[in-house]
């Protein structure tokens, strides 16, 4: 009971909206980290309790959709509720593209939330996701687009986003346009510092300045680590905002330096033995990933080969090699005291722990001496895409097994992705139901009828159907619009009488927005992981106690997230021959 007592999570977060959500859910599950996803607001005694099972308890919100008046009822108790649970880092997470706006969805509202819960210590922001084709230097936030990278106001989504335009690159300007606090950065040349002088430089940001927020640059996987190293020094218990990135990075530092704890009974460890995914980083089912990420050419791909940095110009006594560093230089306090049997995050060797003159512990280095080889963590690197489908044209992926029953596809995104992959499943004998959110009676019981009859016939026709409001930010007749809640209602309707009538028992929710609406509409309460299928498309296991989406899979996805013929692999089997589109119609 004692050692019950004793336990605290790892990490905590909030997403500000419900596909970041289970990206974030998603990275700490390929560290080997236990995970749950909340959809309601939760009480400290519920996150003490989780914490005996759980490592990482995420709350799955609608922020990023909100009035920025409105952002503090929604975010605040949250925070609050995850500090008092005590984790080592509580995450706001937050969108890769950063898109937010003084008046929707502010990140600098985040900021000023967040230190109102946790102090008013600096915030640090990591936006960069690099497997996922985003990446922050000095300052500047880019972002890919088919195979090309675009600085972040020039890329061709974002800078066109229906709500939440990007018109400014610099994450400094942008954050400083929604916040009145100072914004200061730690640019990429920083983890190329010997460790303790990096340590020295950030620290300086934290202590030195007035800065209310601090962005971390990042255009590799072991810029991510090496910055989730320094966020977590910055004290006992960090508040930050990033991406899937930061949640990549902080958990493949939280899985290495946990003490080891055997597994709790009841919480299956996720599944490591699978061909093609190695542990600690179980990387996805798919194959070579996003068609937006830059290819091996890049130097991206060439850092990576040759392992993070925190190395050029080190002095012979300028490493930190395992001594004590200097005074001021923090460490962080020992972590949670449990975490994965071995196999779930295997170390190239012990770590060193130093104890500072302020009684706080340090994770040190290997052998080599620098934060660089700590980052590394004497594990394999990044298990970005490890192939294992059996065709490249929609066969099966491993380990996830034929869906029981159709499948259904909701839409309200406007992102070219989304519409080159209901494209995709049209052409490759899939239903489609076009619903019209400006129509006159959207939203009304004669609407919604129609809907759910459409639907259904589309299922029982079909091995799957998507119902969407779009085809691409063009297609709608009031693109400027955005009718969020009656969209959310319409395709939660759908969902919940394909599930109760069509036999349906796997969905795919399209749109950031979108879905957090639909999934609260819907009345589910948790999520857990059940296959990760590339970045930003996990597909989870729903818990809706007593109701009829309890045990419901259901893959929740960002516009521009997925390759082209996602719908079809998450059915699992054949992906289905081309043929002509059916559309059963709801007009």
């Amino acid at each position: 009971m004692a050692e019950a007592a004793a336990r605290r999570l790892a990490a905590g977060f909030y997403g500000d909206d419900v596909t970041g959500s289970t990206d974030a859910l998603a990275q700490y599950h390929r560290a080997g980290l236990r995970g749950l996803l909340l959809f309601d607001r939760p009480d400290p005694g519920e996150l003490a309790a989780l914490a005996g099972a759980y490592d990482v308890v995420g709350v799955a919100g609608v922020a990023r959709s909100l009035p920025t008046e409105r952002m503090a009822e929604e975010v605040e108790p949250v925070l609050a509720a995850l500090r008092a649970a005590g984790p080592r880092v509580v995450q706001y997470k937050m969108c890769s593209t950063a898109d937010s706006s003084p008046r929707v969805g502010s990140l600098g509202r985040a900021i000023e939330i967040g230190r109102a819960v946790f102090g008013p210590a600096p915030v640090p922001v990591l936006a960069a996701q690099p497997e996922f084709g985003r990446y922050t230097a000095f300052g500047h936030h880019f972002a890919a687009d088919g195979g090309t990278v675009y600085r972040l106001d020039r890329q061709p989504t974002m800078s066109r986003h229906p709500v939440t335009p990007m018109t400014e690159a610099d994450l400094r300007v942008h954050l400083g346009r929604q916040t009145a606090l100072p914004v200061g950065s730690l640019d990429l040349t920083a983890y190329e510092l010997p460790a303790a002088e990096a340590h020295r430089r950030y620290r300086g940001l934290l202590t030195d300045g007035d800065w209310g927020a601090v962005v971390l640059d990042a255009v590799t996987d072991a810029h991510l680590r090496c910055a989730a190293e320094l966020i977590l020094a910055g004290g006992d218990q960090v508040y930050a905002l990033g991406s899937g990135g930061l949640s990549h990075g902080l958990a493949r530092a939280l899985a290495e330096h946990l003490p080891d704890a055997p597994p709790r009974a009841g919480v299956p460890r996720p599944d490591t033995s699978r061909p093609g995914a190695p542990p600690p980083d179980q990387g996805w089912s798919g194959d070579a990933g996003s068609s937006d990420v830059p290819g091996p050419a890049s130097s991206v791909a060439r850092s990576e080969a040759s392992g993070p940095a925190w190395s050029a110009g080190t002095p012979p006594d300028g490493s930190w090699s395992g001594g004590a560093p200097p005074s001021d230089v923090p460490g962080p306090d020992d972590l949670p005291s449990r975490a994965a049997p071995p196999e779930a995050h295997p170390r190239g060797g012990p770590t060193s722990g130093v104890t500072g003159p302020d009684g706080t512990r340090a994770v040190g280095p290997g052998p080599e001496g620098t934060l660089r080889d700590s980052a590394r963590g004497g594990g394999a690197r990044p298990a970005a895409f490890r192939g294992a489908r059996t065709s490249r044209g929609g066969g099966p992926d491993a380990g996830l097994p034929p869906a029981r029953g159709p499948v259904l596809v909701v839409s309200g995104s406007c992102a070219p992705r989304t519409a080159a992959q209901i494209r995709w499943a049209l052409d490759h004998g899939w239903g489609g139901v076009a619903v019209d959110p400006d129509a006159a009676d959207a939203g009304s019981p004669a609407a919604l009828d129609r809907l759910r009859d459409a639907t259904l016939r589309a299922l029982a026709a079909a091995p799957g159907a998507v119902v969407y409001t779009a085809l691409g930010p063009a297609t709608r007749a009031n693109s400027h619009a955005n009718p969020l809640a009656a969209v959310g209602a319409a395709l939660a309707h759908a969902v919940a009488e394909a599930v109760a009538h069509a036999g349906v028992r796997r969905v795919v929710v399209a749109g950031g927005d979108t879905a957090g609406q639909v999934v609260r509409a819907l009345g589910a309460r948790t999520a857990e992981i059940v296959a990760l299928l590339g970045p930003g498309t996990a597909l989870c296991r729903l818990g809706a106690p007593h109701g009829p989406l309890d045990g419901v899979q259901i893959l929740l996805k960002g516009g521009q997230a997925g390759d082209v013929d996602l719908f079809p692999r998450v059915r699992g089997g054949a992906g289905g021959e081309p043929r002509g589109h059916r559309h059963a119609g709801a007009r």
